[in-house]
Parts: C-alpha cells; sequence; structure tokens
C-alpha cells in the first residue's frame, strides 16, 4: 500500500505538470509565426492573446511544479514576465507559489501524507535538516533558504510544512522569500520582449547560456555557504562529508541505469537467473553475494527489485569527486574494508529502520582462484543485530568470465540463483559464529569445478592475456616472473615449459597435477607455505605509497620507501607527506592484505589508507597476498 501511494503522488503530478506545459506550448507555437520578425509593439500584442486562460495556466504550472521538488520554477516566471510584464507575471507566479505551497502544508498537516511518500527527502532536504539543527529561529531559516536558489523552492516548502509554523506565519514567510526571484525573473522576461522580434534566435541562444552560467554560479556559491554552515568551512575533507553523511534511499534514476547496464551484461554474458524462492519477498532484507567478479552487484540486480536496496561498497571509491556524489545518490554504505568501521553500522541500521535492504559483498575482496575468500570479520555479529531476512546469492561463472586478473573479455555463462538462507527467527535462534557458517557455506563456489560439469564452454580471443599477474612461479624449474601469458598459452622463458587452456578452463596438456589456474595457484600457495615454514619468509620492495587525498581527488602519491612482510607482520619505512613515516602492522592484528593483479597491495591502519605500488615488477602483488595470508592465518593459530 505504502508503495502504491508513493506512485501515486509521484505520477499525479508529473501528469497534470506535463499536460499544463504542453497547453502553453501550444499557445506559444502558434504565436511563434507572428513575434520572430515582428516589432516589439507586435510582438506584446501576439501575446495578449493568451489573456486570462495563459494566466490561470502558468499559475496552475507554477503551483504543480512545488509539489515535484525536482523541477525549477525559473523558466515559468520568465515566460509570465516575457507574456504578461513584470507586475501581472510577478502576480500570477505569486499566486501559484501561495496555491502550491497551500498543497504542500495541507498534504502534510491535514491529510497527514509522510514526508516519504511526497519523495521529499532528497539530499537538499538532509541540507536543510542539518542546518536545522544549529538554529533557533525556523522563520529566520526558510528566508535564509529562499536566497540560495540551489535548493528548489518546492523542497523548502516541505520542510517549512514540518515545522510548528502556523499556517499565517508558514504562507507568509514563504511568499516574502520567492518574490525577490519572482520579481528578477519577469522583469527578465519583460526585458526580452523588446528586442525578441528582431533577435529572437540570438536572445534564445543567450538564455540558454545565462541559464547554465547563472545555475552553475549559484551552485558554486551556495555550495560554499552551505559547506561553512554544516562543516565550519568552505571546503571540507572527504572525511567530513562522509562522516556527516547519511544514507537516503538510492535515487530513482540512478538505479534505472544501474539495471539497463546489468540487463546488458545479462545478454554479453549470457546471465541465468532463478529468484523463485526470494522473488515476492518484501523489504528490508539483507542480500549477501559472493564476489567472483567487479560486475556481481549488478548481477545482483537481476535478481532482486534493487530500487530500496544500498550496496555496501569500499570507501575508496568515494574518495573522488567525481564519482563521490552519484555512488551516495545511489544509496551506497562506504565501508572502510578490513577495518573497524562503527560508521557503516550506523548506516546499516538506519537503512534498515527505514525499511529498506543492503546488498553487500562479506569477503571483501576479489577472487583469487575462483573460489570464495574467508569472510571479512563481524558478518554474523551484524546480522543479528539488524535481525532481518538474509538472502544469498548462489553464483556461477562469474569469474570465469570477468576475473580480477582478465584483461579481455569472454563469454560462457554465469548462473545466479537466489535463496532465503536466514528468517528473522531463526536469526534469533542462532550464535554469531553459526550465522557466520551458515553464510559461508550458502556463498561457497568453486569455478573450476563447476565448469567441469556444466554444458557451457568459454570463448575469447586471448583467453589467459593477464594470468602471469596471478601465477608467478614455475612448477617445472622452480624460477619464478619468467612465465608469459599469450592468448591461450602460458610459456616460461627459462626453462621452456608451455601449457594451453581449452574453453572449460583446462589445460589440455596439463603438467604434473597441474590442471588449470586454480590448481596453479594452490601450487604456489603450498611453496610458500614451505619458505613460511622454513624460517626464511620475507618479501621486501621499493613502493610508491598513495592515499586518499583530503579533499577528493582520488588516490594520490604521498610518499617512497620499502615495504617488508615477514612472520612479524607488515612494515613501511619511508616518507609520507613530506615526512618521514614509519608503519608497523603485527600479524595477529591483519584480516587481509588486499591486492589488484599487477597493480598494488593495500591495508588500512589508524584509520589510514595505505596503497602500496611497486616501482619494479608489479606481478609480484600477487605473492604478497598469498603470503601475508598464510602469515595471518599462522598468528591466529598462535593467539
Amino acid at each position: 500500500m505504502k508503495y502504491n501511494k508513493k506512485k501515486l503522488y509521484l505520477i499525479i503530478p508529473i501528469v497534470l505538470f506535463l499536460g499544463l506545459l504542453a497547453i502553453f506550448i501550444k499557445d506559444i507555437i502558434q504565436m511563434l509565426p507572428l513575434i520572430k520578425n515582428a516589432d516589439e509593439e507586435s510582438v506584446r500584442a501576439a501575446l495578449s492573446t493568451l489573456g486570462p486562460k495563459g494566466a490561470i495556466v502558468i499559475g496552475c504550472i507554477v503551483a504543480v511544479q512545488l509539489l515535484i521538488v525536482f523541477m525549477p520554477c525559473e523558466f515559468m516566471e520568465i515566460m509570465s514576465g516575457v507574456a504578461y510584464g513584470p507586475w501581472w507575471g510577478t502576480l500570477i507566479c505569486l499566486t501559484g507559489v501561495i496555491v502550491g505551497a497551500s498543497l504542500i502544508y495541507a498534504l502534510i498537516n491535514v491529510f497527514n501524507v509522510k514526508l516519504e511518500v511526497l519523495f521529499a527527502k532528497s539530499k537538499s532536504y538532509e541540507t536543510i535538516s542539518k542546518l536545522s539543527r544549529s538554529t533557533k529561529s525556523i522563520g529566520k531559516l526558510l528566508l535564509i533558504l529562499f536566497f540560495l536558489p540551489a535548493i528548489p523552492l518546492g523542497v523548502i516548502c516541505y520542510f517549512g510544512s514540518t515545522t510548528n509554523l502556523k499556517y499565517h506565519w508558514y504562507i507568509l514567510i514563504t511568499a516574502i522569500g520567492a518574490l525577490p526571484s519572482i520579481v528578477i525573473d519577469t522583469v527578465l522576461g519583460h526585458v526580452f520582449v523588446a528586442a525578441i522580434g528582431k533577435y529572437f534566435w540570438w536572445i534564445l541562444i543567450a538564455v540558454v547560456l545565462f541559464a547554465v552560467i547563472a545555475m552553475w554560479l549559484v551552485k558554486l556559491y551556495t555550495t560554499k555557504k552551505m559547506n561553512i554552515a554544516l562543516y565550519g568551512t568552505k571546503n571540507p575533507t572527504v572525511d567530513m562529508v562522509l562522516d556527516n553523511h547519511k544514507p537516503s534511499s538510492p535515487k530513482v534514476t540512478h538505479i534505472w541505469f544501474l539495471t539497463r547496464v546489468a540487463r546488458h551484461l545479462k545478454r554479453k554474458y549470457n546471465v541465468k537467473v532463478n529468484n523463485e524462492e526470494t522473488k515476492n519477498l518484501k523489504d528490508p532484507f539483507i542480500v549477501l553475494s559472493p564476489h567472483g567478479c567487479w560486475a556481481d552487484f549488478l548481477l545482483t540486480f537481476l535478481a532482486i527489485k534493487p530500487y530500496k536496496t544500498h550496496i555496501m561498497m569500499n570507501a575508496y571509491y568515494l574518495y573522488n569527486k567525481k564519482t563521490q556524489g552519484i555512488l551516495l545518490d545511489t544509496g551506497v554504505i562506504p565501508k572502510k574494508m578490513f577495518a573497524n568501521d562503527l560508521k557503516s553500522i550506523k548506516d546499516c541500521m538506519a537503512v534498515v529502520k527505514n525499511g529498506e535492504s543492503i546488498l553487500m559483498m562479506p569477503e571483501a575482496r576479489l577472487s583469487i582462484d575462483g573460489a570464495n575468500q574467508p569472510f571479512a570479520h563481524g558478518l554474523g555479529k551484524l546480522i543479528k543485530k539488524l535481525n532481518i531476512p538474509v538472502i544469498t546469492i548462489e553464483s556461477h561463472g562469474a569469474y570465469l568470465s570477468m576475473a580480477k586478473w582478465v584483461e579481455t573479455k569472454r563469454k560462457g555463462a554465469i548462473e545466479i540463483t537466489t535463496h532465503l538462507t536466514l528468517t528473522p527467527e531463526k536469526i534469533q535462534e542462532l550464535s554469531a559464529d553459526e550465522i557466520d557458517d551458515i553464510c559461508a557455506k550458502a556463498l561457497a563456489f568453486n569455478d573450476f569445478e563447476w565448469v567441469k560439469d556444466s554444458p557451457y564452454v568459454f570463448k575469447g580471443k586471448n583467453m589467459l592475456e593477464g594470468a602471469e599477474n596471478l601465477i608467478y612461479k614455475c612448477p617445472k624449474c622452480g624460477h619464478e616472473y619468467t612465465l608469459i601469458a599469450d592468448k591461450n598459452t602460458i610459456t616460461c622463458t627459462h626453462c621452456g615449459l608451455q601449457v594451453s587452456m581449452n574453453g572449460k578452463y583446462q589445460f589440455i596438456n596439463p603438467y604434473g597435477n597441474i590442471h588449470n589456474l586454480q590448481d596453479w595457484y594452490k601450487y604456489q600457495r603450498v611453496e610458500a607455505q614451505k619458505v613460511y615454514d622454513s624460517g626464511n619468509f620475507k618479501l621486501e620492495t621499493e613502493v610508491v605509497l598513495k592515499t586518499y587525498d583530503d579533499y577528493g581527488k582520488g588516490i594520490v602519491p604521498v610518499g617512497e620507501g620499502k615495504c617488508v612482510l615477514d612472520k612479524d607482520g607488515l612494515r613501511y619505512d619511508g616518507t609520507f607527506k613530506g615526512e618521514e613515516h614509519h608503519l608497523a602492522i603485527p600479524a595477529h592484528a591483519m584480516q587481509a592484505l588486499p591486492f589488484g593483479c599487477g597493480e598494488d597491495f593495500e591495508t588500512y591502519w589508524d584509520n589510514i589508507f595505505y596503497y602500496f605500488v611497486p616501482k619494479e615488477n608489479k606481478a609480484q602483488c600477487v605473492q604478497w597476498g598469498i603470503y601475508s595470508d598464510i602469515m595471518i592465518q599462522n598468528a591466529k593459530k598462535d593467539e
């Protein structure tokens, strides 16, 4: 019922707006031949034929625009000035504002319609709510907001209707606050009439350019003022923004776009979905997905209704202003991976309280060898705290289609099945550890075993390209970093070993017990364990250190030095932002050392993100990942 109500309140104003706008545009189009090349007097005579009907239509459009919070009123105010001059134009638009504001007040205070149903909880509304906590006078705040044109007029009216202001004060403040911008717009429209006949197209182009530049300047000015009010500085750091951000409902437009991308991937990679078990489950719920490839969250959107689903995502991606706003509008919950992050837990609780769902990949890193990884710490405790149904995704083929080391596309098939794994009643009966075990079993996958018995064959021109960033040790001669992957063949440049792979990801001419890439990766782990047990375990390399830019420029270089990994843990000795810096993370304090194939290895410590890029031989990153896993496992045994 709530969903239908929301849909109704969304559709009615939009249909009214489009209908009224169509009537107005139809009348204007009929006049174009009369005003394009006429003098000022003829233009005014033509516009006067709009009469009372046009005035009523413009007033109604302005009123409806307030109900649709994301629609600006400036265009109709300018057109009102064009058609009726500054005095009558101002009166028409002001009447429309008063009618629209009164409708909003009535919906909230007379008919008791919830704000969520009126879809007014936008980013602007959240900003206003934050500002209201630091002011004693709501009336004064409303007046100030009217002079910050980047905030839609409708949002201000929605906010004012939820305060303790009496109607007469509310409508008076709204009228006074809206009047200056209406006067400016109608005067501007009136001025255009004087030259519209002679310079019609030039004026049209000028109006568009003026609107774009004005909106940019207003946004720039308003953003600075808002930042000062919210954060005490006009240029807040990313941490300030994320710490103050509360997850808002995913924007329909953003989710619509992501689902279209997901459907494209479905066709491109032959994705098959079975969601019969969960398709009728109502929000809120938790969706747990394995992490075989980068597109798992998109593939999951094919199996669930994503419009109320928040994606828990590595905070790494939100430290870039170019994508930060888009991700936050998509409902992303930032999480600092393999680090204590209480803010992400609070965000999850807020999302569930709002009746919305959460999608997370508890392995917190991409699969390395086509099978699942250990979970990040604390999943069972979080599930018990939230106590809502848990959906798990059974996925096969994603790794073979888009593995982390893959550089070219290949097509076979991806199978996705959803299961209702835990209900609130079952969660209450289980311990956090038992929940972890159940979820781990539900998410377990092994794509190399699955493809053997499946009917699918994977095809691509360069199936093994990039594999040298996953496998680094030759099983025949034992030399490291002598392997070259080309098309469907791997060759050792030292001893000449050569193996080729077929469409089932199996080697046609296997060496010993190594029948596929997973076997090869396991061989490397066994060899690494031998080195660890021998007591000669030590990795070291010169690195460039990167970290988050405080002001949203992404990951930037901040120093250089040497990294060392041994039984004691991970160390870095070098520079950090121009100063000498020493990092030492004990083995028992680490959960994992995520890495990018041929790119980097990374970790959080003391709320700092360390992104290490080897200066030479970036293929060694996988070796750091293997040895760190062995080190961490042995450290846990010794505790």
